[in-house]
């Protein structure tokens, strides 16, 4: 990365959350200048590790959300929202945990290919009524009534 860093380029960090200490490390060399972490559900071990497909450390997850959420480097929260995962009402939710952060934004699933065979049956979200989702979602992250 320090090449890249080296030539000019801006480097960008995807990331899952689970390495807090990575984020900060990166930070702190100068090898990083914006952040967009996924995140899977809301912030319940239960259902976070269910959306993931492997057992979640929910503490790490947190870590990176508040560090993040410090103002330490631009970022964006992502979700991808798998209806037979995620509900439109955990999505408000998560907008709740998120309230005040920068962003949330939302992906739609694609079943065409997806991890796991067992998805390929499920229905995404129509594009009107995830902008209508991400609409509320604003609202909420920024502390807007309805």
């Amino acid at each position: 990365m320090a090449f890249f860093k080296e030539e000019g380029f801006l480097i960008k960090l995807d990331t899952n959350g689970t390495n807090p200490d990575a984020l900060r490390l990166l930070k702190e060399r100068g090898l990083l200048d914006s952040v967009s972490m996924d995140i899977k559900s809301p912030l319940n071990e239960i259902q976070y590790s269910r959306c993931a497909g492997v057992p979640v450390n929910m503490e790490k997850i947190r870590e990176s959300i508040g560090w993040l959420r410090e103002g330490n480097i631009p970022y964006e929260f992502r979700i991808t929202v798998v209806p037979a995962l995620i509900k439109e009402e955990d999505l408000y939710l998560l907008a709740q945990e998120l309230r005040n952060s920068s962003c949330l934004t939302l992906q739609n699933f694609n079943p065409s290919d997806p991890l796991d065979p067992k998805l390929r049956d499920v229905k995404p979200y129509t594009e009107s009524d995830l902008k209508r989702i991400q609409q509320k979602v604003n609202r909420i992250l920024t502390g807007a009534s309805d």
